[in-house]
């Protein structure tokens, strides 16, 4: 049976099983050569290439941002001054009327009483919710159909137990 110290990992392994792992403090530090210390700083410097090359390969990838179009207000369709004001004024009024119907006390916010399922938190700018249909038969034609097919069902049913041939068979197989 192979044996682990067989393997040609083995030594790395221990060797990285008895390397020190604790931080060391300054004066616990192995003096190191100038080679070292370059290797070291190389390797940071291709850890930081490889960095700032993924940076740019992932805002390759990014959507651009849109682009501002400076011909659209120049385009005879283009909304004149006189237009963008009275828009301007019309968003304003609907936010002040906005404001308004939220503030307690006015006739908008008494219409609402609580109570019928109207005290659930609800946006309140939104309108209340459309009140619900009551179950009428003809308000629901698939169910008036279903119903239609159910009765059908249930007279074949009927015409086919009472027929003379299912009463013949009955009384044949009661006289045996």
């Amino acid at each position: 049976m192979p044996n682990d110290r067989d393997q040609p990992w083995w030594a790395d392994a221990q060797e990285y099983r008895h390397r020190e792992t604790r931080r060391r403090t300054l004066d616990d530090a192995p003096i190191r050569s100038r080679d070292e210390y370059e290797t070291g700083a190389a390797r940071r410097r291709r850890a930081a290439a490889a960095r700032a090359s993924a940076q740019e390969r992932r805002a390759k990838q990014r959507r651009p941002e849109p682009e501002e179009f400076g011909w659209v207000d120049e385009s005879p369709f283009a909304p004149s001054e006189r237009e963008r004001e009275r828009e301007r004024v019309e968003r304003e009024s609907h936010r002040r009327a906005r404001e308004r119907s939220r503030q307690p006390g006015t006739d908008v916010a008494r219409r609402q009483q609580p109570g019928r399922g109207r005290g659930v938190a609800r946006r309140p700018g939104a309108r209340p919710p459309a009140r619900r249909r009551r179950n009428n038969l003809l308000a629901r034609p698939e169910k008036l159909l279903l119903y239609a097919a159910l009765l059908g069902l249930f007279l074949v049913l009927a015409a086919v137990s009472n027929s003379d041939a299912a009463v013949v068979v009955h009384h044949v197989a009661s006289n045996r």
